[in-house]
């Protein structure tokens, strides 16, 4: 079996491109320090010691360059494509998101005047794939939506919803989408808070975490923007190929692991 082609659905990208404690991966920074150093017709044996430790560290001998977290995503595709299933994080949270993904959309659309439809494009390149909530081709804008399970989950100010992984989701979206063509320059993470369900409430729970209604809108949603990275974007492809290289590894050992 072949896992040389895999895509990785952008909303678990979060899970693969963090770094191990050692990898070859410079930051934008080292990156761009490297380059100036390599530019500069002289150098000091300061500016020589650091040109040679940033040359290390990309050139580092390492067999995946994943986290465990990373590994252990790449494992579980690796089971669901052998196995032929598919692990359902069905909590709570996660159902009421779906279900209530429409009324966060139309909330926004009332707090900040506009008309944004629910995207239903799936689109796929060959490092990603996966289905934005919104994209506005007009204001080259991504948007993704959270629906917060209660009062106690939302995040009241923009410091407080800041997520690595839902960071990465977002610009998943605007990589895939500008490999196709649609010009994608800013992000916007968008967390709503709006009454659950009454099936996903259970009989012992306080209610009044959920019915928020009476609550004004413009204090139920909190909006975190991110311009477009393309240093990021090359980050991607490279932590997909060894997520490829991982998942081939890992099922070479699965076939042979009795002789």
């Amino acid at each position: 079996m072949d896992f040389s082609q895999i895509a990785i659905r952008c909303h678990a990208l979060g899970n693969v491109v963090e770094d191990p404690k050692k990898t070859r991966w410079l930051t934008l920074a080292q990156h761009n320090e490297l380059l100036a150093l390599q530019a500069r017709p002289t150098r000091t044996e300061k500016q020589d010691q650091k040109l040679q430790e940033l040359i290390g560290k990309a050139d580092a001998d390492i067999d995946f360059d994943l986290t465990q977290t990373a590994k252990r995503y790449v494992e579980n595709l690796v089971r669901e494509t052998l196995f032929q299933f598919r692990y359902f994080g069905g909590s709570r949270a996660t159902q009421k998101g779906t279900m209530t993904e429409q009324d966060v959309i139309d909330m926004l659309n009332r707090v900040d005047f506009k008309s944004y439809k629910k995207n239903e494009d799936t689109y796929t390149n060959d490092y990603v794939s996966g289905t934005c909530d919104i994209k506005d081709e007009q204001q080259a804008l991504v948007i993704d939506v959270k629906s917060s399970e209660t009062k106690k989950t939302f995040p009241m100010i923009p410091e407080e919803g800041k997520s690595a992984l839902y960071e990465a989701q977002l610009r998943g979206y605007c990589y895939l989408l500008n490999s196709k063509g649609i010009l994608i320059k800013n992000m916007l993470l968008v967390y709503g808070l709006v009454d659950t369900p009454d099936e996903l409430i259970k009989d012992y729970e306080d209610t009044s975490l959920h019915y928020v209604s009476n609550i004004p809108e413009i204090l139920r949603i909190t909006k975190i923007g991110y311009t477009r990275c393309e240093y990021f974007e090359a980050k991607i492809e490279y932590k997909v190929k060894e997520c490829r290289k991982y998942a081939q590894h890992y099922y070479n050992q699965i076939i042979s692991k009795n002789g």
